[in-house]
């Protein structure tokens, strides 16, 4: 291994030391209350080191939430090969297990992922972990884009479901299930007698009925 080699090996593993030492902090004390002298007397490296590899605090959660879109993007695509000899219906609901799973063994980057979809950091669009993070999210659209194409040209879905929407709306459903899990699993658990496998039943019979049923009409009553 040449000079240059090993010095961008060492710069890796030094990036990588510095997002796993965020990860554990922001899961013990939440990124509002971990200071990047935190992260770097975690990390073992002076701060001037952590601001050479990451511009702002911002930016190292960016790197970290990437890591949490790397594990739910893995478990989709391991779900839907699971069952791929199978129909897009039941790729479809592979994804929402995927979620499930992610839910149950994730909780914390769910929890942090979920809460940069509703309040987003002031990121700068040139730093590269933000377009890292960028390209990471945009990959579940892609997994359910192309699941309902395919299901639309096999004959699974009506043809005239309009991909773009549906994707929206089931992305939207995904996310406010894992929400609700996140924050209301207790009270569903005591009082309305539900599970996570339940409401992901539930989930599920909603998306199929509305990509497969030929009575669905569109109304626009708002």
């Amino acid at each position: 291994m040449g000079v240059s080699e090993r010095r961008e090996k060492e710069k890796i593993i030094r990036k990588n030391d510095i997002v796993q030492a965020a990860i554990k902090l922001f899961f013990e004390k939440g990124v509002e209350n971990t200071t990047m002298d935190d992260i770097a007397k975690k990390a073992e490296y002076t701060k001037r080191t952590i601001y050479f590899y990451f511009n702002s605090k911002e930016s190292i959660l960016a790197a970290v939430l990437s890591k949490g879109y790397e594990i739910i993007n893995n478990l989709v695509e391991r779900y839907i090969f699971e069952v791929k000899d199978k129909n897009s219906i039941e790729k479809m609901f592979a994804v929402g297990r995927a979620y499930i799973y992610f839910y149950k063994e994730h909780r914390e980057f769910l929890n942090m992922i979920n809460n940069y979809r509703t309040k987003e950091p002031d990121i700068t669009l040139g730093d590269e972990n933000i377009k890292e993070l960028y390209f990471l999210a945009d990959k579940q659209s892609f997994y359910l884009s192309e699941i309902i194409t395919s299901g639309i040209k096999e004959g699974s879905f009506r043809k005239d479901l309009n991909p773009e929407e549906a994707v929206l709306l089931i992305w939207s459903c995904f996310v406010g299930i894992s929400n609700l899990l996140l924050n209301k699993s207790d009270y569903l658990k005591m009082y309305k007698e539900n599970t996570p496998e339940n409401l992901l039943n539930m989930m599920n019979n909603l998306i199929y009925n509305y990509l497969t049923s030929s009575d669905y009409k569109i109304i626009n009553n708002l």
